[in-house]
């Protein structure tokens, strides 16, 4: 009962959310319609008088292109600044690139393993799961990490408070907003219980996007409150011992498991833009269906506009004149459109970038994104107008007006 309530739900939001588009598309062709210079332009009254006698059949058009405008233009951004990541290009990485994780009983081989090999910017993490962190004072307050992380330098986070090791205490994610001086109470497996106050919050840097997030200490600190579980040592190397620890039978082999980080943040990036490419590909199947509702609209415009066409071309007006006409029509549906559709992703751009600062870039369209979604907006339009018309218009005025007789 429960999921056809949730069904239900979701068709009505479904159909609000179309009414709601339709109603961004009427309002913005009757603008336009009511903005084209008639006076200036004889024949533009007859795209706008078909815009308001043709009801709902442009408006559902637009709404149609509408949703594919839209979803390119994201698929397009999110595809387009994917690529910011670096991750194809070995010689422009910067940072750690190695990663080794291994149990914490093998802490001392693996740093004795290491001995040998020039590393730089190395971070070492201790993490240790715990059964549930609970909010001294507050039993209803239980956070979704489960995982104690001890650090011997910040890594990946910024954080609000005291340095790191500098005092005992434990800093939380800033989303959470717990305040200093709070105390969290971590159970374990075996039933034992720690508390530990609050000293500071942390979060992500920028662009970070493989930090993990739960309660984050020093090293020191961890192994005086719990054995940890296993170690994480982050560091960088250069191509040939990165090339040479990650190797199956390499020398870490049975010490820990390397991991490449630069073929890591490749294989996410890969990921991350299959998604987008699925996107595109329903983006493609909404913007169809717009160009065949033009289509459709074009024929059936016509078919009923026989008579008006015939007597058009028996005054002198030119087949590229009648076929202007409706190209104009259709146009200013495919504009509006755009402009909504273009509109909605700088504002989104927008928020993000009053939200998220340094990320707003993965949100921003860029010049070549928006002309190449504006080409195929006008350029599909205009091509699908053509083709439905090109052969009906061609019928000669005595033919049309012969039938009217």
């Amino acid at each position: 009962m429960g999921g056809l309530i949730k069904g239900v739900i979701a068709l009505l939001l479904a159909g609000i959310g179309l009414g709601f588009l339709s109603l961004l598309v009427a309002v913005g062709l009757g603008a336009v319609g009511a903005l084209l210079p008639v006076q200036a332009q004889p024949l533009l009254s007859l795209p706008k008088r078909n815009l308001v006698k043709n009801g709902l059949t442009p408006v559902l058009a637009g709404v149609a292109l509408l949703i594919g405008v839209v979803t390119i233009f994201f698929t397009l951004v999110a595809i387009n600044n994917s690529t910011a990541l670096n991750v194809n290009d070995q010689a422009n990485w910067q940072g750690q690139n190695l990663m080794l994780v291994a149990p914490a009983s093998h802490e001392a081989a693996l740093m004795q393993a290491l001995e040998d090999v020039n590393t730089e910017e190395t971070t070492l993490m201790l993490t240790r799961m715990v059964k549930s962190i609970k909010l001294a004072g507050n039993p209803s307050f239980n956070m979704r990490a489960d995982q104690l992380l001890g650090f011997d330098g910040p890594g990946k986070y910024a954080l609000v408070g005291p340095a790191l090791g500098s005092q005992p205490g434990v800093y939380t994610s800033d989303y959470l907003k717990l305040p200093v001086g709070s105390e969290l109470q971590l159970n374990f497996q075996d039933g034992s219980q720690v508390l530990v106050p609050v000293i500071g919050s942390y979060s992500s840097l920028p662009n970070e996007t493989m930090a993990i997030s739960g309660v984050l200490m020093s090293a020191d600190l961890l192994r005086a409150i719990a054995k940890p579980d296993f170690v994480q040592l982050s560091l960088s190397v250069s191509l040939e011992d990165l090339a040479a620890l990650t190797r199956i039978e390499g020398p870490l082999a049975q010490i820990a498991t390397p991991v490449n980080l630069i073929e890591r943040a490749a294989r996410f990036a890969q990921a991350y833009r299959n998604f987008f490419v699925l996107a595109l590909v329903v983006a493609g199947a909404c913007f169809a269906a717009g160009l065949l509702l033009i289509a459709n609209s074009v024929s059936l415009s016509v078919l009923n506009r026989r008579y008006q066409i015939g007597v058009q071309k028996s005054m002198g007006y030119s087949q590229a004149q009648v076929l202007g006409t409706l190209m104009v029509e259709y146009l200013i549906i495919a504009g509006v459109a755009f402009l909504i559709g273009l509109t909605a992703i700088l504002g989104v751009s927008l928020l993000a970038r009053l939200t998220y600062g340094s990320l707003a870039a993965l949100f921003s369209p860029t010049p070549v994104s928006i002309l190449l979604v504006a080409l195929c907006t006008f350029g599909l339009t205009a091509l699908t107008v053509l083709a439905a018309a090109w052969k009906p218009i061609q019928v000669s005025p005595m033919v049309v007006l012969g039938e009217r007789q």
